[in-house]
């Protein structure tokens, strides 16, 4: 009777972690990060999430970072500056995105979300900002010429040997995954959902998700990895000069919060909880043989 009880509290122990791991392996796929600010924290109801980069680009030559939607200035940042919004506010009729920076770091001083340092949150004009060409730019400018997939390269999607990148856009020239060999031991084959042909002639086509991944495929040619890069022109008003913080205290600050982070947490909690069905597995085994 014990070793039967004992077999059954393995075995639930064994039905929960496994209940676990196909819940937590999607889960940090599509992790959206959340900034530690006051003001956002208080109206995240009403917050809008964006989760695109931008330039400062405002008529004075400088953006204003305030301490929440058209409150105190913390902070001016010089035209061409980068900023990550994650999520706006509106603000009588005015859109409001709020930012994350660093505090008295010099040259990296508008991108504390990238490099993890000590870092202030702030909010700023969204009409002061131009965003930074990005996938949903380039959709938004060709998704006229869209097509679904015609099913032509369904061959090359299904084989085992095929090494496939996956671009952020075409000719973005930033991957977002490299596939050595495509092996459908471990998933289904890849799907396109619709397809584009650019000027050179070469098909591409969108992979909406495939094994973390989502993006786009260059069908004709999917293992090239030198294919030509689209150069993005931006015009941006002249950048005033000499811009100087307003009351950036940096006790003030709090440390800058990655969705990065937060995936590696979670990360690390998949593996435990799968190296712990390893081992009830073994037990289990073991048991049997005795």
């Amino acid at each position: 009777m014990r070793g039967s009880k004992r077999m059954r509290r393995i075995f639930a122990l064994l039905v929960t972690a496994v209940a676990l791991c196909a819940l937590t392996v999607p889960a940090f796929a599509d992790v959206i990060w959340t900034p530690e600010d006051d003001f956002f924290e208080q109206h995240d109801d009403a917050c809008t999430y964006v989760g695109r980069s931008y330039y400062a680009n405002a008529q004075a030559g400088s953006v204003a970072v305030c301490k929440e939607p058209g409150g105190k200035e913390l902070a001016s940042a010089a035209n061409g500056a980068e900023f990550y919004v994650s999520f706006t506010y509106d603000l009588d009729g005015d859109a409001w995105g709020v930012v994350e920076y660093d505090v008295n770091d010099g040259t990296d001083k508008w991108l504390g979300w990238k490099t993890g340092k000590k870092s202030g949150t702030g909010w700023v004009k969204m009409d002061d900002l131009l965003v930074i060409y990005d996938q949903q730019s380039f959709e938004e400018e060709h998704s006229a010429a869209f097509k679904a997939y015609a099913g032509g390269f369904d061959a090359v999607l299904a084989s085992d040997d095929q090494r496939v990148i996956v671009w952020t856009y075409p000719g973005s020239g930033e991957m977002t995954a490299d596939f050595e060999k495509l092996n459908h031991d471990y998933a289904d084959a890849m799907s396109v959902d619709r397809q584009w042909t650019d000027e050179d002639g070469l098909v591409w086509g969108h992979v909406g998700y495939y094994m973390g991944a989502r993006g786009w495929v260059c069908l004709s040619d999917p293992s090239n990895q030198d294919l030509p890069v689209t150069k993005q022109t931006v015009v941006l008003y002249p950048a005033a000069q000499n811009v100087a913080d307003v009351g950036t205290a940096e006790e003030d600050a709090v440390p800058a919060q990655t969705g990065d982070a937060e995936n590696a947490g979670l990360i690390v909690g998949v593996a435990a909880v799968c190296g712990i069905t390893g081992l009830l597995l073994v037990m289990m085994r073991r048991k049997n043989t005795d």
